[in-house]
């Protein structure tokens, strides 16, 4: 039996963002990370984004409108 890992990501911290250069936006698959662990994951998530998720600013946008 193979097991699952699950994360929660911030999705406004420098690992999300690199996340979604690497893989998109949604569920992907990527077994490269397979062996990623929570010591890997905390030391970028505490590190903010470049910018905003461009999925919130057209949110953003369409309240607005």
């Amino acid at each position: 039996m193979t097991a699952a890992r699950t994360f929660f990501i911030e999705p406004h911290c420098a690992f999300a963002e690199r996340l979604r250069e690497r893989c998109g936006d949604g569920i992907t698959a990527a077994p490269e990370l397979r062996d990623l662990g929570e010591d890997d994951v905390r030391p970028t998530s505490a590190l903010p984004a470049s910018g905003l998720d461009p999925r919130l600013l057209e949110a953003m946008t369409l309240l607005a409108g």
